[in-house]
């Protein structure tokens, strides 16, 4: 549930605006200076802290310039409602100075400072002179500040005589509660004196032949429907109805239950509808509870029969009465009359243009109240009401067939059963032309999964009515607006005309809380029942009277908040929270968490008091589970220990097919604990669900603010990216995380908050969501936001990749988080988080140059000079790849099979190797020039000579990453790379390396052929990236240090992400540490941790042999025999087990020894000769003087070219990315010093890159 902290005053201090903090000053008036000291100051402002936050306990910190000496002291402060204000002012008066000023601000649960401060100036005599509540931030709200002076100012007024707790406090006067209230509730309209027959017998009387009622294609009038109304009421009356008798109706899907319903009505008695599917032990309850004289079955030959119960004198005014789940296990009922109903039905204020022409659905049960909206809503208003049957009621396809040919044109639904729509018209969208309304209500609605219907039904109005049973369905009205779908709130909007809606302090019962504070929904006016049924203890505590100027208020025991806009957001049920051990747990908080596993679909959390109390975890697993196992509970407790705290992980998992839902489709959380009580699902046996699966719509959140949803083009890679997500099903998979050690003293967090807000004002991409649409994926831009920082204080930094704190979800549209690590006596350390939907490696520079141009501006309180670079969507569009190069590409691949992974047997966990291999730079630089290659590529040479090996095969491919920006389309924030395919025939380690290069370096420089034109049409067998299974990632760039305002960021080794989908190895070389400084991550269930293993061993000895012929060109030939190539041992004390971990046989143990035994003293000496001279040999670097005419010469070499200008530009005088890479060597060679490689792409002229060498200097 949200806290006053993170929402409260976030909106106080417009944190979610763009600009400069400023501070804004409201003075509280006291009510006679003379009579208060300081400390009375304190008291009344921590009572207002008390009141605004939801927390136990706080930090209270005092700055102050007594003697003309700044200082500052924090101290640990109660805010418990039960905290006696005596012992407050016992505990702040010696913590204030005598004379001076003080500023006295709070610090919150995450230690950051909270905007809301007071400042008190003192006179010599120790009193306050001047008292002001203050504000700090982007855009403080000044009607909420006001507010809260005057809260402060009834507070100081009470403070100094109060004698008991700071739950007594209010903060309101007469004129401030007249005020509030004024502007919580709606005017009352003028409501008819009529009943509900009287209003639905108008249209049989005035549109007689008008169509009322259809069920299964046949039709009845008005004029039908009331004389089968009529007659039915007859029979009751004949038996001896009498206004105000209880009627029993034994009812189950189709029509005869409207017909129950309005005769009991007419003929003066209370409907008391009983589900016939219900068990019988239950119906019994009911019916012996209500007092029911008479039972009316339209199934029995003879309908109408007495109970047999003692007639009882009842409310002649009651319509109905339902019975609701009670918190004592026995269903409780609740009489609505026919004055609470015209509240609804005959409001002239009712924000819903509701026609005669109307068609309506019946699609609930007769015993949940939103059947009674829907028949009563369509009636009273002349519609025509189809009732549904049990199929349509069971199947969303064939229920939208029914709307289409219906023409409905109002629905209603809970949230829960309208996803399994949204899941069948995402895959196939069918045109409901006459539709006006859905009207969602009966549980918390969450808005995004709705953007995928609004895109396919953009004429729809979608209403969100909030409510309870006890007042009369309905109580709220909201229109859901665009901006409403993409934001992870849930509005319930303003009271409906006629009801009185109070947001109550939960704790005290007492006090109403202010303007955006959490507060229980309290509800007064005419829809509010009188009480429940025979409980005349539980209507006294749920329905007081006397309070707040109301006759009578109903306790709901939801919470809620009001937001800036005046509008509600609903929270959540306060009673689904639970405690265990003194916390506080919201289940929602851990089922979250559950559906983020790969292999869960659907969970739910209930407190059970079994043992003591444990916490208890129901899992639905995926469909994918049936092949390979439901997860057990320690990768559940695993899995949820990286993302909640140890307290939060259920002690207890049950596995069911299906979660148990009431007869209203809502979650049965009683029923799940009576699972666990009676010791699993298998003892109690439950209806299972007919409910979609929730996972992909609870989970996708949508972007904020968007305007009409504007649609922006989405690259080939995006799109690749986002599908592999998906189907992940792991969350973070393709989340980057990247860390820098911060220089230069601790970063400014305001500073860092304003510059990541700016950048998503700056760069589109930023603020995008992914969403599907018709089975495409659509690029969704929304408006500026402001990314998370997070600061974690610890002792020791702990792993960047657990600093992560929430799933990042595509359809968000926030797809990036900062975290700043602070350990005591240390530096700070900056981590972003990062998906690869909106950047990657590639991108990092123009993001951190742009991070460091907006921070700077910031600090200084100025707009950040403007993005020189392109927006990412505005790049030219991937060309169509030339036929005959997809041709090329297409052949160079015939014969090798897309998959070359050997099946396992045994499923194991997911794992990372670290392959650390102790190689000198200045050994791989010589290697790299002996190649006249990058370091990358000796990598993926190396890895296909460990592949090799490993499987024991002579031709293999594998996946590495590729540069698709195109040269000279200028700087811009997206995912700049893409797959190629390298594939490698067994030779000598020279023929691979070569052969790996070419690969390369066609695909860097030859006619673009993307990988998913490439694989078209190709699936694998076991949904793996064809030909790609194994992935080469990392890109080998230098690693230099990076401004960031006054601080330098130098970048830090952070652990490679575990899974990839479709790429079941993924090898991840590092640009900073060690030169080889790789990880290899692998998926349990195609490559087991012995076969790992293995593999990282080959590639350590095949980087070193590749290294080791950096000075040898004339390598060690492969044994012509076995075809195997030879590998250089250093690490290992044995020949690598093949791929499924099998140990290798005594001949290929014999002859991995002969094989490598010559080979191993090479690579040795070259680790022990590691002087500066190795590097050049006996070359002196170059003189400054000479360097520009050194680069020429070279330039002349490489490209072939008889005459070059200062001002060339490499690119357009035949240079291309691997003429520059020799360029690049020959330039390290000349100067003796490492250069990165990306200072040859930012200076492609001569004048520039000398000028360039020549300021940075011999370093």
């Amino acid at each position: 549930m949200p806290t006053m902290t993170d929402e409260f005053f976030a909106d106080l201090s417009g944190a979610r605006a763009i600009g400069p903090t400023t501070v804004l000053e409201r003075v509280v008036l006291i009510p006679d200076p003379t009579e208060y000291r300081t400390a009375d100051c304190l008291v009344a402002f921590v009572a207002l802290l008390s009141w605004c936050l939801c927390t136990d306990h706080s930090v209270l910190r005092i700055d102050d310039s007594a003697g003309g000496v700044n200082a500052s002291r924090t101290l640990p402060l109660p805010l418990d409602g039960a905290t006696a204000v005596a012992d407050l002012h016992r505990l702040l008066a010696p913590e204030i100075p005598s004379t001076g000023a003080i500023r006295v601000r709070c610090l919150d649960r995450d230690a950051a400072v909270v905007p809301l401060g007071l400042s008190v100036a003192m006179s010599r005599s120790g009193r306050p002179d001047r008292v002001s509540l203050t504000v700090e931030g982007r855009h403080p709200h000044q009607g909420r500040l006001c507010d809260l002076a005057g809260n402060l100012a009834t507070l100081l007024g009470r403070v100094r005589s109060h004698t008991g707790t700071l739950a007594d406090l209010d903060p309101f006067d007469g004129t401030q509660l007249t005020a509030m209230k004024s502007r919580w509730q709606q005017a009352n309209p003028v409501l008819p004196m009529i009943t509900v027959p009287e209003l639905i017998a108008r249209h049989a009387h005035h549109r007689p032949e008008a169509p009322a009622l259809t069920y299964r294609g046949d039709t009845i009038s008005y004029r039908a429907l009331w004389a089968e109304v009529s007659e039915l009421a007859n029979k009751l009356t004949d038996r001896g109805v009498r206004p105000g008798d209880k009627v029993a109706a034994l009812l189950g899907p189709g029509p005869a239950g409207v017909r129950c319903f309005l005769a009991t009505m007419l003929a003066g008695g209370c409907h008391v509808p009983v589900d016939r599917r219900m068990p019988q032990a239950r119906r019994d309850h009911l019916l012996a509870d209500s007092g029911a004289g008479y039972l009316l079955d339209p199934d029995a030959e003879e309908p109408v029969t007495e109970t047999g119960a003692p007639h009882a004198p009842s409310d002649p005014d009651l319509a109905y009465q339902l019975y609701t789940s009670g918190t004592t296990g026995k269903p409780k009922g609740i009489g609505i009359s026919h004055r609470n109903l015209t509240h609804l039905l005959a409001n002239p204020e009712l924000p819903l243009d509701l026609r005669p022409d109307d068609v309506w659905t019946l699609f609930h049960s007769y015993s949940f109240d939103f059947s009674v909206w829907e028949i009563l809503g369509c009636l009273a208003t002349g519609g025509r009401l189809v009732v549904l049957d049990a199929e349509n009621v069971m199947d969303p396809s064939r229920l939208r067939v029914t709307l289409q040919r219906e023409g409905v044109t109002v629905f209603c639904h809970t949230p829960s059963a309208f996803a399994r729509i949204i899941a069948v018209d995402e895959r196939d969208p069918l045109p409901l032309p006459r539709l006006r309304y859905v009207i969602f209500g009966g549980e918390k609605l969450e808005p995004p999964p709705l953007l995928s219907w609004r895109l396919h039904h953009p004429d729809v109005r979608l209403i969100n009515m909030y409510g309870i049973t006890e007042a009369t369905i309905h109580a709220t009205f909201h229109e859901l607006s665009d901006e409403d779908l993409c934001e992870v709130r849930s509005p319930i909007g303003l009271p409906l005309p006629g009801t009185a809606l109070y947001l109550v302090d939960p704790d005290t019962g007492r006090r109403l809380v202010p303007d955006g504070a959490v507060g229980e929904i309290w509800l007064g006016g005419t829809g509010i029942a009188a009480g429940y049924h025979n409980l005349p203890e539980l209507t006294e505590q749920r329905f007081p009277t006397g309070v707040l100027g109301e006759d009578r208020l109903l306790r709901t025991g939801d919470l809620a908040r009001r937001r800036l806009d005046g509008r509600l957001e609903y929270l959540a049920r306060a009673d689904d929270q639970f405690q265990w051990h003194g916390h506080r747990i919201e289940p929602g908080d851990i089922e979250s968490a559950l559906r983020e596993h790969r292999l869960v679909a659907n969970a739910a959390v209930v407190m059970s008091g079994r043992s003591g109390g444990l916490i208890a975890a129901f899992v639905v697993a995926r469909a994918e589970a049936d092949s390979t196992g439901p997860p057990t509970k320690q990768q559940l407790s695993e899995h949820l220990r990286t993302r909640l705290p140890q307290y939060m992980v259920p002690h207890v998992f049950h596995f069911v097919a299906a979660l148990p839902l009431t007869d209203t489709g809502k979650l049965d959380r009683r029923g799940l604990i009576a699972i666990d009580e009676s010791g699993g699902p298998d003892a109690v046996s439950h209806r299972p669900a007919v409910q979609r699966d929730r996972r992909e719509s609870d989970a996708e959140q949508i972007p904020a603010a968007v305007a009409r949803i504007p649609v922006e083009p989405l690259s080939a890679v995006q799109e690749r990216i986002f599908i592999a997500d998906r189907l992940a099903g792991v969350p973070n998979g393709y989340v980057e995380t990247l860390a820098w050690r911060v220089g230069g003293g601790p970063i400014e967090l305001a500073a860092l908050r304003a510059a990541l807000t700016a950048l998503t004002e700056r760069h589109r991409l930023l603020r995008t969501g992914f969403v599907v649409d018709r089975g495409r994926v659509r690029a969704v831009a929304g408006s500026a936001w402001e990314p998370a920082v997070r600061v974690i204080e610890v002792s020791e930094p702990p792993e960047f990749g657990a600093t992560l704190s929430t799933p990042m979800v595509p359809a968000s549209g926030r797809l990036l988080e900062a975290v700043v690590v602070r350990a005591r006596g240390a530096e700070d350390v900056l981590v972003l988080h990062q998906h690869h939907l909106i950047t990657d490696e590639g991108s990092l520079g123009p993001l951190m140059d742009d991070l460091d141009r907006c921070y700077r501006a910031a600090r200084a309180g100025a707009p950040a000079t403007q993005w020189p670079g392109a927006q990412y969507a505005d790049l030219p569009p991937e060309p169509e790849p030339e036929a005959g190069a997809l041709a090329a590409a297409t052949e160079s691949l015939a014969g090798v099979p897309i998959s070359i992974l050997p099946p396992v047997h045994a499923v194991a966990p997911d794992g990372r190797i670290a392959v650390e291999v102790p190689v000198a730079r200045q050994v791989l630089r010589s290697a790299c020039r002996t190649y006249g290659a990058p370091a990358h590529t000796l990598i993926a040479a190396a890895l296909a000579l460990a592949l090799h090996r490993w499987l024991e095969t002579p031709d293999i491919t594998f996946g590495s990453v590729v540069s698709t920006h195109a040269e000279g389309a200028g700087a811009a924030i997206g995912p700049q790379f893409d797959l190629t395919v390298v594939r490698s025939h067994l030779g000598t380690v020279g023929d691979v390396v070569r052969s790996v290069r070419a690969r390369i370096a066609d695909a860097l420089d030859g006619p673009p052929v993307p990988y998913h034109r490439l694989v078209a049409g190709i699936r694998s067998e076991r949904g793996a990236a064809p030909y790609c299974e194994v992935l080469l990632s990392g890109y080998g760039s230098a690693a230099a240090d990076i401004p960031l305002g006054a601080h330098r960021l130098t970048r830090l080794r952070v652990p490679a992400a575990l899974r990839r989908q479709g790429h079941p190895i993924v090898v991840t070389a590092h640009d900073v540490g060690a030169p080889f400084d790789l990880d290899l991550c692998y998926q349990g269930e195609r490559v087991s941790r012995a076969g790992a293993e293995a593999l990282a061993a080959c590639l350590r000895d095949a980087l070193l042999t590749v290294v080791g012929a950096g000075e040898a060109p004339r390598t060690t030939e492969m044994v012509a025999a076995q075809q195997v190539p030879t590998v250089a041992t250093i690490l290992t004390a044995g020949p690598a087990a093949p791929a499924n971990g099998a140990p290798r046989s005594v001949p290929a143990m014999l002859e991995f020894a002969a094989a490598t035994a010559h080979s191993a003293p090479v690579v040795q000496s070259r680790f022990e000769s590691a002087a500066p001279e190795s590097r050049t040999g006996s070359r002196d670097p170059v003189r400054s003087a000479d360097l520009a005419d050194e680069i020429r010469r070279s330039w002349l070499d490489v490209l072939d070219a008889t005459d070059l200008g200062l001002d060339d530009n490499f690119f357009d005088v035949g240079g291309d990315s691997a003429k520059l890479i020799a360029v690049h060597a020959e330039l390290e060679r000349l100067l003796g010093r490492e250069v990165p490689i990306g200072v040859l792409f930012a200076c492609p002229t001569i004048r520039e890159l000398a000028d360039h060498l020549e300021a940075e200097g011999p370093s």
